[in-house]
Protein backbone atom coordinates (compact mmCIF):
# COMPACT_ATOMS: atom_id res chain seq x y z
CA UNK A 1 0.00 0.00 0.00
CA UNK A 2 1.02 3.72 -1.09
CA UNK A 3 1.57 5.68 2.02
CA UNK A 4 1.23 8.86 0.68
CA UNK A 5 -2.63 8.24 -0.37
CA UNK A 6 -2.92 8.20 3.57
CA UNK A 7 -1.40 12.01 3.63
CA UNK A 8 -4.27 14.70 2.67
CA UNK A 9 -2.97 17.55 0.08
CA UNK A 10 -3.08 20.23 2.95
CA UNK A 11 -0.38 18.21 4.82
CA UNK A 12 2.98 20.11 3.18
CA UNK A 13 4.75 19.61 6.36
CA UNK A 14 4.94 16.19 8.02
CA UNK A 15 6.69 14.75 11.24
CA UNK A 16 8.40 11.38 11.42
CA UNK A 17 8.42 10.72 14.65
CA UNK A 18 10.29 7.82 16.12
CA UNK A 19 9.11 6.42 19.77
CA UNK A 20 12.40 5.04 20.44
CA UNK A 21 15.68 4.24 18.59
CA UNK A 22 14.89 1.16 16.03
CA UNK A 23 11.42 2.21 15.75
CA UNK A 24 11.57 2.12 12.21
CA UNK A 25 11.60 5.77 11.73
CA UNK A 26 14.19 5.68 8.81
CA UNK A 27 12.27 2.64 6.80
CA UNK A 28 9.30 4.92 6.90
CA UNK A 29 11.57 7.87 5.65
CA UNK A 30 12.90 6.23 2.99
CA UNK A 31 9.51 4.67 1.78
CA UNK A 32 7.77 8.16 1.61
CA UNK A 33 11.11 9.75 -0.18
CA UNK A 34 10.92 7.11 -2.75
CA UNK A 35 7.12 7.15 -3.41
CA UNK A 36 6.71 11.46 -3.42
CA UNK A 37 9.86 11.02 -5.93
CA UNK A 38 7.96 8.98 -8.22
CA UNK A 39 4.69 11.14 -8.01
CA UNK A 40 7.25 13.60 -9.14
CA UNK A 41 6.55 15.82 -5.98
CA UNK A 42 9.95 17.91 -4.48
CA UNK A 43 10.78 16.63 -1.47
CA UNK A 44 12.33 19.00 1.55
CA UNK A 45 14.30 17.11 4.21
CA UNK A 46 15.41 17.73 7.35
CA UNK A 47 15.87 16.67 11.04
CA UNK A 48 15.38 17.51 14.84
CA UNK A 49 18.23 15.60 15.82
CA UNK A 50 20.76 13.41 13.44
CA UNK A 51 20.10 10.26 11.47
CA UNK A 52 21.36 8.51 8.52
CA UNK A 53 24.58 7.72 9.69
CA UNK A 54 25.80 3.71 9.25
CA UNK A 55 25.48 2.42 12.81
CA UNK A 56 23.41 4.09 15.51
CA UNK A 57 25.27 5.80 17.87
CA UNK A 58 23.79 5.41 21.02
CA UNK A 59 23.02 0.83 20.24
CA UNK A 60 26.01 0.60 18.43
CA UNK A 61 23.58 -1.26 15.90
CA UNK A 62 23.56 -1.27 11.82
CA UNK A 63 20.48 0.91 10.57
CA UNK A 64 18.95 2.18 7.40
CA UNK A 65 20.64 4.83 5.94
CA UNK A 66 18.89 7.75 3.89
CA UNK A 67 18.78 7.64 0.12
CA UNK A 68 18.39 10.51 -1.28
CA UNK A 69 17.58 11.08 -5.75
CA UNK A 70 18.51 14.00 -7.70
CA UNK A 71 16.16 17.06 -6.99
CA UNK A 72 15.92 16.44 -3.39
CA UNK A 73 16.56 19.82 -0.82
CA UNK A 74 17.82 19.13 2.65
CA UNK A 75 18.78 21.38 5.52
CA UNK A 76 21.68 19.44 7.14
CA UNK A 77 24.95 20.46 8.89
CA UNK A 78 28.44 21.20 6.81
CA UNK A 79 29.79 18.39 9.45
CA UNK A 80 27.08 15.91 8.37
CA UNK A 81 28.01 16.87 4.16
CA UNK A 82 31.28 15.17 5.14
CA UNK A 83 29.99 12.23 5.80
CA UNK A 84 27.35 11.90 3.25
CA UNK A 85 28.25 10.22 -0.34
CA UNK A 86 25.45 12.32 -2.22
CA UNK A 87 26.65 14.88 -4.48
CA UNK A 88 24.96 18.17 -3.47
CA UNK A 89 24.53 22.22 -4.03
CA UNK A 90 25.07 24.51 -1.55
CA UNK A 91 21.54 26.73 -2.00
CA UNK A 92 21.48 28.83 1.12
CA UNK A 93 23.24 28.88 4.43
CA UNK A 94 21.12 29.30 6.94
CA UNK A 95 22.72 31.28 10.08
CA UNK A 96 21.63 28.59 12.36
CA UNK A 97 24.05 27.22 14.64
CA UNK A 98 24.04 23.59 15.81
CA UNK A 99 26.55 21.11 17.67
CA UNK A 100 27.29 19.77 14.42
CA UNK A 101 27.94 22.66 13.08
CA UNK A 102 26.04 25.68 11.03
CA UNK A 103 22.78 24.32 8.96
CA UNK A 104 22.74 24.45 5.48
CA UNK A 105 20.40 24.25 2.89
CA UNK A 106 21.34 21.98 -0.30
CA UNK A 107 19.97 20.37 -3.81
CA UNK A 108 21.14 16.80 -4.97
CA UNK A 109 22.77 16.84 -7.82
CA UNK A 110 23.75 13.11 -7.59
CA UNK A 111 21.80 10.38 -5.71
CA UNK A 112 23.37 8.76 -2.64
CA UNK A 113 23.24 8.18 1.00
CA UNK A 114 23.46 11.18 3.37
CA UNK A 115 23.34 12.25 6.71
CA UNK A 116 20.70 14.54 8.26
CA UNK A 117 20.66 17.14 11.18
CA UNK A 118 19.03 20.13 11.83
CA UNK A 119 17.44 22.79 14.68
CA UNK A 120 16.38 20.84 18.09
CA UNK A 121 14.08 24.06 18.56
CA UNK A 122 10.59 25.25 17.49
CA UNK A 123 11.59 28.16 16.08
CA UNK A 124 14.28 26.43 14.13
CA UNK A 125 12.17 23.97 12.34
CA UNK A 126 9.79 26.50 11.45
CA UNK A 127 12.10 28.33 10.09
CA UNK A 128 14.03 25.98 8.13
CA UNK A 129 11.24 24.50 6.82
CA UNK A 130 10.54 27.87 5.33
CA UNK A 131 13.03 28.11 4.09
CA UNK A 132 13.03 24.17 2.28
CA UNK A 133 9.56 25.59 0.52
CA UNK A 134 11.06 28.54 -0.59
CA UNK A 135 13.58 26.88 -2.55
CA UNK A 136 11.03 25.14 -4.29
CA UNK A 137 10.32 21.93 -1.65
CA UNK A 138 6.10 20.66 -2.03
CA UNK A 139 6.51 18.20 0.69
CA UNK A 140 8.43 19.27 4.07
CA UNK A 141 9.58 15.56 5.95
CA UNK A 142 10.71 16.46 9.42
CA UNK A 143 12.41 13.09 11.11
CA UNK A 144 12.07 13.38 14.81
CA UNK A 145 12.36 11.30 17.82
CA UNK A 146 9.72 11.07 20.67
CA UNK A 147 12.57 12.70 23.12
CA UNK A 148 12.66 15.77 20.50
CA UNK A 149 8.80 15.45 19.62
CA UNK A 150 8.67 19.40 18.96
CA UNK A 151 7.75 18.48 15.04
CA UNK A 152 5.27 16.61 15.43
CA UNK A 153 3.84 19.92 17.16
CA UNK A 154 0.82 21.43 14.75
CA UNK A 155 3.06 25.09 14.94
CA UNK A 156 5.33 23.34 13.49
CA UNK A 157 4.10 20.42 10.97
CA UNK A 158 0.38 19.73 9.51
CA UNK A 159 0.77 16.18 10.30
CA UNK A 160 2.54 13.40 11.78
CA UNK A 161 3.51 9.88 11.42
CA UNK A 162 4.41 7.53 14.91
CA UNK A 163 6.87 4.87 14.31
CA UNK A 164 6.57 2.52 17.01
CA UNK A 165 7.91 -1.35 17.55
CA UNK A 166 9.75 -4.52 19.39
CA UNK A 167 11.92 -2.25 20.29
CA UNK A 168 9.60 -0.73 22.99
CA UNK A 169 9.56 -3.79 25.42
CA UNK A 170 9.86 -7.86 24.89
CA UNK A 171 6.02 -8.16 25.61
CA UNK A 172 3.96 -7.00 22.74
CA UNK A 173 1.47 -6.16 24.86
CA UNK A 174 3.61 -3.58 27.25
CA UNK A 175 4.62 -2.06 23.23
CA UNK A 176 0.98 -1.77 22.06
CA UNK A 177 -0.04 -0.57 25.39
CA UNK A 178 3.25 2.32 25.35
CA UNK A 179 2.18 3.47 21.74
CA UNK A 180 -1.95 3.49 22.59
CA UNK A 181 -0.59 5.93 25.88
CA UNK A 182 1.27 8.38 23.35
CA UNK A 183 -1.54 8.35 20.68
CA UNK A 184 -3.85 9.07 23.12
CA UNK A 185 -1.63 12.06 24.38
CA UNK A 186 -1.54 13.14 20.43
CA UNK A 187 -5.51 12.54 20.29
CA UNK A 188 -6.29 14.96 23.24
CA UNK A 189 -9.83 16.74 22.89
CA UNK A 190 -10.00 20.52 21.76
CA UNK A 191 -10.64 23.01 24.29
CA UNK A 192 -14.33 24.39 24.22
CA UNK A 193 -15.24 28.12 23.01
CA UNK A 194 -12.01 28.01 21.15
CA UNK A 195 -12.38 31.56 19.74
CA UNK A 196 -12.40 32.97 22.92
CA UNK A 197 -9.75 30.66 24.60
CA UNK A 198 -7.42 31.35 21.69
CA UNK A 199 -7.79 35.10 21.93
CA UNK A 200 -7.21 34.90 25.94
CA UNK A 201 -4.06 32.54 25.29
CA UNK A 202 -2.55 35.39 23.26
CA UNK A 203 -2.88 37.82 26.18
CA UNK A 204 -1.71 35.18 28.35
CA UNK A 205 1.82 34.73 26.22
CA UNK A 206 2.27 38.54 26.67
CA UNK A 207 1.91 38.76 30.65
CA UNK A 208 3.01 35.46 31.69
CA UNK A 209 2.87 31.56 31.41
CA UNK A 210 -0.38 30.33 33.41
CA UNK A 211 -3.74 31.95 33.31
CA UNK A 212 -7.02 30.82 34.49
CA UNK A 213 -10.00 31.93 32.73
CA UNK A 214 -12.85 31.98 34.73
CA UNK A 215 -16.71 32.06 33.90
CA UNK A 216 -17.26 35.31 32.44
CA UNK A 217 -14.47 34.70 30.14
CA UNK A 218 -11.72 37.02 31.86
CA UNK A 219 -8.04 36.17 32.03
CA UNK A 220 -6.59 35.83 35.63
CA UNK A 221 -2.30 35.36 35.21
CA UNK A 222 -1.05 33.52 38.10
CA UNK A 223 2.24 34.82 39.51
CA UNK A 224 4.56 32.03 38.54
CA UNK A 225 7.62 31.94 36.08
CA UNK A 226 6.78 28.35 35.41
CA UNK A 227 4.19 25.18 35.89
CA UNK A 228 7.11 22.88 36.34
CA UNK A 229 7.75 22.43 39.90
CA UNK A 230 4.95 25.39 40.61
CA UNK A 231 1.86 22.30 40.86
CA UNK A 232 1.01 23.20 44.40
CA UNK A 233 0.67 26.88 43.66
CA UNK A 234 -1.51 26.34 40.80
CA UNK A 235 -3.75 23.85 42.82
CA UNK A 236 -3.89 26.77 45.37
CA UNK A 237 -4.60 29.48 42.98
CA UNK A 238 -7.62 27.81 40.97
CA UNK A 239 -11.15 28.73 42.18
CA UNK A 240 -14.42 27.57 41.65
CA UNK A 241 -15.52 30.02 39.00
CA UNK A 242 -12.63 28.85 36.59
CA UNK A 243 -13.40 27.58 33.26
CA UNK A 244 -9.61 26.08 32.51
CA UNK A 245 -5.67 26.73 33.47
CA UNK A 246 -3.77 27.80 30.66
CA UNK A 247 -0.35 26.30 30.81
CA UNK A 248 2.16 28.43 28.33
CA UNK A 249 4.92 25.47 28.23
CA UNK A 250 5.46 22.13 29.23
CA UNK A 251 2.73 20.04 31.41
CA UNK A 252 4.61 17.22 33.62
CA UNK A 253 4.08 14.10 35.59
CA UNK A 254 4.47 15.99 38.62
CA UNK A 255 3.05 19.03 38.26
CA UNK A 256 -0.37 17.25 37.74
CA UNK A 257 0.60 14.91 41.03
CA UNK A 258 0.77 18.54 43.29
CA UNK A 259 -2.25 19.65 41.12
CA UNK A 260 -4.24 17.14 43.17
CA UNK A 261 -2.46 16.92 46.28
CA UNK A 262 -3.91 20.37 47.16
CA UNK A 263 -7.00 20.65 45.44
CA UNK A 264 -9.88 19.22 43.99
CA UNK A 265 -11.11 21.42 41.33
CA UNK A 266 -9.38 19.30 38.42
CA UNK A 267 -12.08 17.20 38.53
CA UNK A 268 -14.14 20.24 36.71
CA UNK A 269 -11.33 22.58 35.50
CA UNK A 270 -9.43 21.04 32.74
CA UNK A 271 -5.62 21.52 32.11
CA UNK A 272 -5.20 23.11 28.98
CA UNK A 273 -1.61 23.48 26.91
CA UNK A 274 -1.18 24.76 23.19
CA UNK A 275 -0.77 20.90 21.86
CA UNK A 276 0.39 17.42 22.90
CA UNK A 277 3.89 17.88 22.94
CA UNK A 278 3.83 20.05 25.49
CA UNK A 279 2.93 16.86 27.59
CA UNK A 280 5.18 14.58 29.72
CA UNK A 281 3.75 12.05 31.65
CA UNK A 282 4.11 8.31 32.43
CA UNK A 283 1.53 5.72 30.79
CA UNK A 284 0.97 4.19 34.42
CA UNK A 285 0.99 7.97 35.62
CA UNK A 286 -1.71 8.93 33.07
CA UNK A 287 -3.98 6.23 34.12
CA UNK A 288 -3.88 6.86 37.59
CA UNK A 289 -4.85 11.03 36.95
CA UNK A 290 -7.28 10.35 34.68
CA UNK A 291 -8.72 7.78 36.86
CA UNK A 292 -9.00 10.27 39.42
CA UNK A 293 -10.99 12.83 37.15
CA UNK A 294 -7.74 15.03 36.15
CA UNK A 295 -8.62 16.70 32.50
CA UNK A 296 -6.52 17.52 29.92
CA UNK A 297 -7.32 19.25 26.94
CA UNK A 298 -5.20 21.20 24.15
CA UNK A 299 -5.71 24.82 21.95
CA UNK A 300 -4.28 22.89 18.64
CA UNK A 301 -4.36 18.85 18.43
CA UNK A 302 -2.14 16.80 16.78
CA UNK A 303 -3.14 15.54 13.14
CA UNK A 304 -1.82 11.96 13.40
CA UNK A 305 -1.90 10.56 9.88
CA UNK A 306 -0.72 7.03 10.77
CA UNK A 307 1.14 5.03 13.06
CA UNK A 308 3.88 2.46 11.87
CA UNK A 309 5.22 -0.88 13.22
CA UNK A 310 8.75 -2.56 13.18
CA UNK A 311 8.62 -6.22 14.65
CA UNK A 312 11.64 -6.69 14.89
CA UNK A 313 14.65 -5.57 17.72
CA UNK A 314 17.72 -5.13 17.56
CA UNK A 315 18.35 -6.48 20.80
CA UNK A 316 17.71 -10.45 19.12
CA UNK A 317 14.30 -10.99 19.33
CA UNK A 318 11.21 -10.16 17.25
CA UNK A 319 7.34 -10.50 16.76
CA UNK A 320 4.98 -12.62 14.61
CA UNK A 321 4.42 -9.36 12.65
CA UNK A 322 1.23 -10.21 11.61
CA UNK A 323 -0.35 -10.69 15.19
CA UNK A 324 1.61 -7.64 16.53
CA UNK A 325 0.00 -5.83 13.55
CA UNK A 326 -3.92 -6.88 14.66
CA UNK A 327 -3.27 -6.13 17.96
CA UNK A 328 -1.96 -2.58 17.74
CA UNK A 329 -4.74 -2.01 14.97
CA UNK A 330 -7.76 -3.47 17.81
CA UNK A 331 -5.53 -1.03 20.48
CA UNK A 332 -5.70 2.04 17.92
CA UNK A 333 -8.52 2.00 16.18
CA UNK A 334 -9.23 4.27 13.87
CA UNK A 335 -5.84 5.12 13.31
CA UNK A 336 -4.05 3.27 10.65
CA UNK A 337 -1.58 0.59 11.10
CA UNK A 338 1.26 -0.18 8.84
CA UNK A 339 3.82 -2.89 8.72
CA UNK A 340 7.56 -0.43 8.68
CA UNK A 341 9.02 -3.69 7.23
CA UNK A 342 6.31 -4.85 4.79
CA UNK A 343 4.95 -3.32 1.23
CA UNK A 344 1.39 -3.49 1.32
CA UNK A 345 1.44 -3.71 5.17
CA UNK A 346 -1.40 -0.43 5.50
CA UNK A 347 -4.81 -1.66 6.42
Amino acid sequence: MILINYIPDKCRRIAVVGMAKNAGKTVILNRLISEMTKEGITIGITSTGRDGEEQDLVTLTEKPRIYVPVGTLLATTEICLKNSDARVEVLETTGENTPMGQVVVIRVRQPGFIQIAGPDTNRGILMISKILEKHGASRVLVDGALDRKASASPAITDGCILATGAVLHRDPDVAVAMTRHQTEMFSLPVIENIYEVKRQWETLKTKGTVGAIDDEGELRVIPVTSAINNGRDLGNAMQEKDMCLLINGSLTGKTIKEITQVTSLYRKVPLVVSDATKIFMSENDWKIWKRMGVILKVINPVNLLMVTVNPISPEGYEFDKKTFREKMKNALEPIPVVDALEEGGLD
